[in-house]
């Protein structure tokens, strides 16, 4: 998306940062529905083999919960990994480095190393390494987000 997009406006900062977001929520929604499927399938075969509590099965759905939310936010990093990977490789096509972090994505990364100037590219990574940082904390995600685009791509 940002090597066919302009960017240097609010709309189309905001419109990249709904992108990732858009990216966020598939892979929650992704990863609840697979614990949500394994978590039926233990209630029933639990249900047929003992008699199982309701004290049990909340337990067990918190627990489930705490999975999903900790399973997507391991995702959320590795997004945030390759993110900051595409951005170091658009930079190093600008300063002329032959070795790339994704070399498969070499014409896109020179496209917009070709569109941008240093300055921006440096601006970029600091404010999406910020966004990084900020997301280990308890920041609110979207606000975080919002900030973030902004600041790198507005």
């Amino acid at each position: 998306a940002l090597s066919q997009r302009k960017t240097g406006s609010l709309a189309g900062a905001l419109t990249l940062r709904r992108e990732f977001e858009d990216i966020l929520e598939d892979i929650h929604t992704r990863i609840e529905k697979q614990l949500e499927a394994e978590f039926d399938e233990e209630k029933k075969h639990l249900k047929q083999t003992t008699d199982v509590s309701g004290q049990w099965l909340e337990s067990r759905e918190k627990e489930m919960l705490a999975a999903v939310q900790a399973r997507y936010l391991q995702e959320r990093d590795a997004l945030m990994e390759l993110l900051l990977a595409w951005m170091g490789d658009v930079l190093r096509h600008k300063a002329g480095a032959d070795r790339l972090d994704l070399p498969d994505y070499a014409a896109a990364t020179r496209a917009l190393a070709d569109r941008w100037d240093a300055a921006g590219i440096s601006r970029c990574l600091t404010e999406l390494r910020k966004l990084n940082s900020n997301l280990h904390t308890n920041v609110n995600e979207p606000l975080a987000l919002d900030t973030a685009f902004v600041a790198a791509f507005g």
